[in-house]
């Protein structure tokens, strides 16, 4: 549910921003609110990367790198690639992103959905935590509950009450200290130093993995490392599919009608935007005016990459349901073209084809949706 109200957050402040924009900074300024400054009402910023002054509102970013060295009294929502908070931030902080540091004082709650989130020493949470992440280094004092899907999880700081995670590797370090219950799905057993601190119950779960990779074909196998990510990526895609047939389904009919009326011109289109975009990043980067633009761009596609597969997933099924007389465009449909393409993926030759073709087609789709009257 947190992930849907995130991705949800970005789409209603990109509608929004027209009206109520305070202290942005657009191409090659950087700092979106100076040090000493102070901006009354919400923040809105795209490719501005450094909030050093004080913002008596809640601010939204979209920036390659992003810095919060100063106070924010309301929420934080970023996405991008770097994300840094040294800050202050008195409401809640949602974050998509590649990597992200943590140092300062989050008041509320924390939510992130990236590649590695590092909390350290420096830092304190006062609300919950919620993490989908490759790899997550808890080091700071989080006040509230914690809940984790993560393929590495290393805690050496204080979680006030429960942790519930489902992880590949846990290890509590002699400095960790759990005051609730720890609760823990994995493959294998946490790593616990002796003189760390647990207060709760200590409650294990072995995955269903367990006992596939007890199975003689697959000893020596490393499953969890493999099916974990895998997870991650299909529940992520799912979110963001649930969103698009929830609150914009509209757009995705449209979309989907212009991939079904125009596939050929949706492959050509989807391939130049594929090829293409590469290149215009690579020359925006050489020019140091363009620099902001292109770190711009690889924060969006975190999200984009995601978001055009969906509509190939759903082209797909769509066409297999309407063939047995199941109805379109619905949940049921996205879960199962979701299962079948993220099967098809991870087939060896075959994975790398599929994913070029559904991201082109998907590309292509987003294309000529926006040049055909449907």
């Amino acid at each position: 549910m947190r992930l849907a109200i995130l991705y949800l957050i970005f789409c209603l402040s990109a509608l929004q921003a027209s009206d109520d924009v305070y202290g942005v900074s657009l191409g090659e300024k950087k700092v979106a609110v100076l040090k000493d400054e102070v901006i009354e009402g919400n923040c809105y910023s795209l490719g501005a990367s450094v909030i050093e002054g004080t913002v008596k509102g809640s601010v939204y970013l979209i920036a390659g790198q992003t810095s919060v060295v100063g106070e924010i009294h309301g929420d934080l929502v970023i996405l991008g690639g770097s994300v840094y908070i040294a800050g202050k931030v008195f409401g809640d902080v949602h974050i998509v992103a590649g990597q992200a540091i943590l140092e300062g004082s989050i008041l509320g709650n924390v939510t992130y959905v990236g590649a590695n989130l590092l909390l350290s020493k420096q830092s304190e949470i006062g609300g919950d935590l919620f993490v989908v992440a490759g790899n997550l280094a808890l080091g700071d004092v989080v006040g509230g509950h914690v809940t984790a899907l993560v393929s590495s999880f290393t805690i050496s700081g204080t979680i006030k009450k429960g942790l519930r995670t489902f992880v590949d590797r846990l290890q509590i370090s002699e400095t960790g200290k759990i005051f609730g219950d720890l609760r823990y799905r994995s493959l294998n057993k946490a790593s616990i130093d002796s003189q760390a601190v647990i207060h709760g119950k200590v409650i294990y779960t072995p995955t269903f993995l367990k006992d596939v990779e007890n199975l003689w074909v697959f000893k020596g196998v490393t499953i969890g490392a493999k099916i974990l990510p895998i997870f991650v990526k299909l529940f992520y895609t799912f979110i963001i599919g649930c969103l698009l047939i929830i609150f914009l389904p509209h757009k995705l009919k449209k979309t989907l009608h212009a991939l079904e009326k125009h596939p050929g011109q949706a492959f050509l289109y989807g391939l130049v935007v594929l090829i293409g975009l590469p290149i215009l990043i690579a020359l925006l980067l050489i020019t140091v005016i363009g620099a902001p633009f292109a770190l711009t761009l690889l924060a969006l596609n975190i999200i984009s990459f995601y978001t055009v597969t969906i509509f190939f997933v759903l082209w797909m099924s769509n066409f297999v349901f309407r063939k047995i007389g199941w109805k379109e465009n619905t949940i049921l449909a996205l879960v199962v073209g979701l299962v079948i393409y993220h099967f098809l993926t991870e087939i060896p030759i075959l994975g790398i084809f599929v994913i070029c073709v559904a991201t082109i087609f998907g590309f292509g789709a987003a294309v000529v949706a926006q040049t055909k009257k449907s």
